[in-house]
């Protein structure tokens, strides 16, 4: 086959890939806008493709069905944690109150923006004990990433730790978020403070137990028992 002709299957195998694409992130985008109006159980399919002025064939060319949309909803919302999550690491290690309070009154003010993708997720997973399980590895969706920022920060050393200090930490936060989903009412202020002062509980304590390890292992320890 020439190369001419080779390079134009190409280049249109890859526009066909491209369109594709496109269609798929514009029956996500219409599905965010349905489930946001009406909430997941009552969306339909046929809803969906109305909105993104497509067809059900269309769709099913792309899902399977309704809960195969809620990987890619999640998927977004992940993207949207991860940045804020890398200059936490970079906060942590400084144990300043005021950095990590800024932090979280900043994630409690990233709640807003992130509702309408998550809403939908938790609505159709609390409803569904095995798609919760196929949706997130953990009960605390985020302890993962909780506990890489502590490695990387060098606030723990040991990964079994991590996870269970990231799970205590994280845990007020999905705590809230969900309450905030549910549109229950609370002072975010107030939650913002003791948050905080959970965290820096932990994050000190943690760091100067290692701390104390360090000097009593250290082999210039010359500290004799009484």
């Amino acid at each position: 086959m020439p190369d001419k002709q080779q390079a134009s299957l190409r280049s249109r195998g890859r526009m066909r890939d491209a369109q594709r694409e496109s269609t798929r992130m514009l029956l996500v985008d219409a599905a965010i806008r349905v489930f946001a109006r009406h909430g997941y159980a009552r969306s339909t399919i046929e809803q969906i493709v109305a909105e993104a002025g497509a067809v059900r064939a269309t769709f099913y060319l792309h899902f399977k069905s309704k809960p195969d949309l809620l990987p890619e909803i999640l998927a977004r919302a992940t993207d949207a944690f991860s940045e804020p999550y890398t200059r936490l690491a970079e906060i942590v290690p400084t144990a300043d109150r005021s950095l990590v309070e800024a932090w979280i009154r900043e994630a409690i003010r990233r709640w807003t923006d992130l509702e309408d993708l998550l809403r939908p997720v938790y609505e159709a997973a609390d409803a569904d004990p095995a798609l919760f399980r196929s949706l997130f590895l953990g009960d605390l969706p985020g302890v993962a990433a909780m506990a890489e920022t502590l490695v990387r920060a060098d606030v723990v050393g040991d990964v079994a730790e991590a996870e269970i200090s990231a799970a205590v930490l994280y845990a007020p936060l999905f705590h809230f978020f969900r309450r905030h989903l549910r549109g229950e009412q609370f002072n975010h202020d107030l939650a913002a403070t003791v948050i905080t002062d959970a965290w820096m509980n932990i994050i000190s304590g943690s760091r100067k137990a290692r701390s104390a390890t360090e000097i009593l292992s250290s082999p210039h320890n010359t500290a004799s028992p009484h």
